[in-house]
């Protein structure tokens, strides 16, 4: 007994020992973070600093765009080609310094901005000056630029071992475009090339979790009424009655073979396009305004959560419930919701849980669900103080970059999002019945959505059908020709966007259309810290949570577009005259090779016939004075159809 005596005492010490030693890592690791954000800020204002002690062409600031002799404060272009990477971690210098380094007989080129044609910047000379050279990676991942090559991949080697390959990056003119790398450098690694180039790719398997939205459906319409009011208070309520019971697999594969993960939008014939916040808000009624989602707790204490709200033990949470850091969400809507049913508080919790799990950040683990969300679903009432509608934007964007590249089968997000948005701007690829919904709601819950074939050859005629889109075909404001932006302020906001360890660029200045202004070239993207964007292998970009922390909470100070420095087009898909030729040289318009020809027949305007043929027959067919009336339209169909077709045989002749 002598001898146990000692060890256990020594154990017991031992304990508050070991705590002391947590709370100091903790401590530690908070004035390290402490330290970045402060090395961040006054590296930032030191080289504004010795911007403005630099010659100038214009009196502008340094990272601060004018217009019409206003300064727009928050609207910073300091995302130079040239430049290297900005952040202190992975470098020493200021912006300004290392151009001198790299270019010391190059003059600083400015940001020439005026007020000439409604533009309320220029074509932004920088962006064409590397036409013809080469880019070449430096520290940190971006891109700089060199001289004498016209290579259109790059390879390096490391210090006596290979380094990863680098041929997704674009180092010169590529067939069918980019003829300039700076806007879409990841390009290489795009199924887009591998289609240009003859390839191919199946329809996407889409990830839904359709069972279990069916079964929250049902669970939460059993709910006490105290209950679910305190449940509609989360702004997550209606979500599993929005989500579409079917997607639309060609649908969706078409659109993300569009999409490039460099400048965060969908790149068509006619320009960018993508999903703004006020797009979030209209079509799933989510907040965007609020903290952004950024917990990151240790995988053991979100098994000790997951552990509580089931009511197991850690040591009993295994198989068949507990597998691979994920558990089953069956099994936690069963275990919660089936008799003896859980309390009404955990019920609460777990619903929630699988609403964000199951329906916003959906996965590739199948029915399983990982736990990260259980930390803000644990504290229901204040729940709704985050920025739901920006993190669900965020992954989004995320899952939309992997399934981007050529080797990839599956995407995972909210795809309803993605579908229905589908819908509101592309007339010609809404379902073949719809019913506006009233009071309201979602936008989502305004199209009935059927089935769909999973065929290639679909998604082959999309793929054909969005090579032949023109601006106009497009309804580029689908929420009313008087919608106001402005009244979803953070729609405005650019910057990056975040769920937890995924940080996004957000730039609705590249979609201005879709605000109602006309689209002009716009500035720099927002380039990450680093990025690997392979055709094959491991996806990772990595952003400075710091960096978008500071933007997210400086808007609408900072980081903001002001719309009433844009002009507005004479017609909703008007574009400055320098536009399309940039769009040209950065881009990729076109998926299929020789796809850049004129089409022959009018879709949009023969969609917008049939339906307005269709639709009184289907909701009045017992009604004569109907009849007449698409018998005439019918009719006048037909004349314009064969208009048509004899002024192309016309031309083939």
């Amino acid at each position: 007994m002598s001898e146990e005596n000692p060890n256990k005492k020594k154990k017991i010490i031992l304990r508050p020992a070991t705590e002391i030693a947590l709370a100091r890592a903790a401590e530690a690791r908070r004035h390290r973070e402490e330290a970045e954000a402060a090395a961040l800020a006054a590296e930032l204002a030191a080289a504004e600093e010795m911007d403005a002690e630099e010659p100038a062409a214009s009196s502008q600031p340094s990272g601060f765009q004018q217009f019409a002799g206003k300064t727009i404060p928050g609207f910073r272009v300091a995302e130079y080609e040239d430049s290297g990477p900005r952040h202190p971690h992975s470098r020493g210098v200021s912006a300004s310094v290392r151009r001198t380094r790299m270019n010391p007989t190059e003059p600083r080129r400015q940001l020439q901005l005026h007020d000439e044609g409604g533009a309320a910047y220029d074509a932004m000379e920088h962006h064409d000056v590397d036409e013809g050279g080469m880019f070449f990676t430096g520290r940190g991942g971006r891109f700089i630029r060199g001289e004498g090559s016209s290579s259109t991949v790059e390879s390096r080697k490391g210090k006596g071992k290979d380094v990863d390959d680098l041929s997704w990056k674009v180092t010169g003119p590529v067939a069918g475009g980019p003829t300039v790398g700076s806007v879409i450098p990841s390009f290489g690694g795009h199924v887009a090339m591998e289609i240009w180039g003859g390839g191919d790719r199946i329809p996407l398997k889409c990830q839904t979790r359709e069972r279990i939205c069916a079964r929250l459906r049902t669970w939460v319409r059993t709910l006490p009424p105290p209950i679910q009011a305190r449940l509609r208070r989360t702004s997550l309520y209606h979500i599993p009655f929005t989500m579409f019971t079917h997607i639309d697999a060609p649908l969706i594969s078409a659109f993300v073979e569009r999409w490039q993960p460099d400048t965060s939008s969908f790149h068509l014939p006619f320009g960018e396009m993508t999903i703004m916040m006020h797009d979030v808000v209209h079509i799933l009624h989510l907040p965007v305004e609020g903290c952004l989602v950024h917990d990151t707790t240790s995988s053991g204490a979100l098994r000790g959560l997951v552990a509580d709200l089931i009511g197991r033990t850690v040591a009993d949470l295994g198989s068949p419930f507990w597998d691979n850091g994920a558990i089953s969400a069956q099994g936690v809507a069963e275990i919660l919701s089936e008799e003896p049913p859980a309390p009404l508080e955990r019920q609460l919790t777990g619903i929630i849980w699988l609403i964000l799990g199951c329906c916003l950040f959906t996965d590739k683990s199948g029915s399983r669900l990982r736990p990260f969300d259980l930390v803000e679903a644990s504290s229901p009432d204040s729940i709704h103080t985050f920025s739901w509608g920006s993190a669900t934007l965020a992954y989004l964007y995320r899952q939309l970059g992997e399934a981007s590249r050529t080797s990839t089968v599956g995407i995972t997000g909210c795809l309803t999002l993605l579908q229905a948005w589908i819908y509101e701007y592309f007339p010609c690829f809404r379902p073949r019945a719809q019913h506006i919904s009233g009071g309201g709601g979602p936008r989502a819950q305004s199209w009935t959505v059927y089935p769909e074939k999973r065929s290639h050859d679909r998604l082959c005629s999309i793929r054909r059908q969005l090579d032949t889109l023109t601006a106009e075909d497009v309804d580029w404001l689908p929420y009313g020709h008087d919608f106001d932006p402005t009244t979803i302020s953070r729609t405005l906001y650019r910057g990056t966007i975040r769920y937890r360890g995924v940080v996004e660029p957000y730039m609705p200045d590249r979609c201005l259309r879709q605000l109602g202004r006309m689209q002009i070239v716009p500035v720099p993207v927002i380039a990450p810290e680093s990025a690997s964007r392979p055709s094959k292998g491991k996806y990772v970009v990595q952003s400075s949570p710091v960096y978008c922390e500071s933007s997210w909470s400086s808007f609408p100070t900072g980081n903001c577009i002001y719309l009433e420095l844009f002009q507005k087009g004479s017609t909703p898909s008007a574009c400055s005259t320098d536009y399309l030729s940039w769009y040209e040289r950065h881009s990729h318009p076109y998926l299929l090779n020789g796809g850049n020809v004129a089409r022959s027949i009018p879709d949009r305007t023969a969609t917008e016939q049939v339906d307005t043929c269709s639709r009184p027959v289907l909701e009045h067919r017992d009604e004569s004075e109907w009849l007449t009336e698409t018998c005439q339209t019918f009719d006048q169909l037909i004349q314009d159809w064969n208009k048509v077709l004899n002024n192309t045989n016309e031309e083939n002749e």
